[in-house]
């Protein structure tokens, strides 16, 4: 079909990881959105974080935009070629102390 766009898919994500000393603040959970520009092969080539706030949020938009720029995607596709794209990715960071139930060590 002519002029038919396919979106970029994820294929390799990496989590940010907060320092454990940061968990106490984030209560109960802080969503961070980092926009991405992707290139033709799926590389991440740009990432910054639109989510603005205090010194906690400034520190984990740092860590949100580090952990963006190593996904990699299967390229966006129009009329059959890869091109270039943008994507929004949201990172959830939750306060692990309050979910220590759920975890089996």
């Amino acid at each position: 079909e002519e002029g038919r766009y396919v979106a970029p898919r994820p294929v390799n994500r990496v989590e940010p990881e907060p320092s454990f000393t940061l968990h106490p603040f984030i209560v109960p959970e802080v969503q961070i959105n980092v926009r991405v520009v992707i290139d033709q092969s799926g590389r991440v080539i740009r990432a910054e974080s639109l989510s603005r706030g205090n010194a906690l949020m400034e520190h984990l938009s740092k860590i949100a935009v580090q952990a963006a720029r190593q996904w990699t995607f299967s390229p966006a596709r129009h009329d059959g070629q890869n091109v270039p794209s943008e994507s929004l990715l949201q990172f959830q960071f939750v306060n692990k102390s309050l979910r220590k139930a759920s975890t089996t060590e």
